[in-house]
């Protein structure tokens, strides 16, 4: 705190505090997470805060990505990428649907890129928006495992 201060009222105080740093978002490696089963070129990591990305809703209302997560009550989340076939989420597990008939709306493509998405990628997020687990064509059964581990629910731990 004291750093901030003088970082306002003196020259030598402002080289002190690294703005670009206090920016950064952190990594957190834990139990909790999920560990990548599938090949990846990138995309946020388990243990990683979600990127926003500008997308539409299905009526071509602009909106980003963080406005659709909050409006799910930033509960847990199942973030997916469009291929035709829905994935059934865990009991208490929210949807968000990237592409297909019903989903919101990637026309620039930067969702996709953001996130290494193809057709049937998923995420599972966190109600802190941070990645608990991501797949490229998740089953329920590894959906439902991911979610247990990361709640902290009997038997998602091994």
């Amino acid at each position: 705190m004291a750093v901030l201060s003088l970082a306002k009222e003196t020259e030598f105080g402002k080289r002190m505090v690294n703005g670009g740093r206090l920016s950064v978002p952190s990594v957190y490696d834990t139990p909790l997470s999920t560990a990548d089963g599938d090949a990846w070129r990138g995309g946020p990591r388990p243990g990683a805060s979600m990127p926003d990305a500008p997308i539409a809703a299905p009526n071509g209302q602009p909106m980003f990505l963080t406005e659709a997560f909050i409006g799910k009550g930033m509960q847990f989340t199942l973030l997916e990428f469009g291929n035709g076939a829905a994935i059934d989420p865990p009991e208490g597990v929210e949807t968000i649907r990237i592409g297909g008939d019903s989903g919101l709306v990637d026309a620039k493509g930067v969702a996709g890129a953001r996130y290494d998405a193809e057709p049937g990628t998923a995420y599972l997020l966190r109600p802190d928006g941070y990645v608990a687990a991501r797949f490229r064509h998740p089953t329920h059964q590894v959906l439902d495992a991911a979610f247990k581990r990361a709640a902290g629910l009997a038997g998602g731990l091994s």
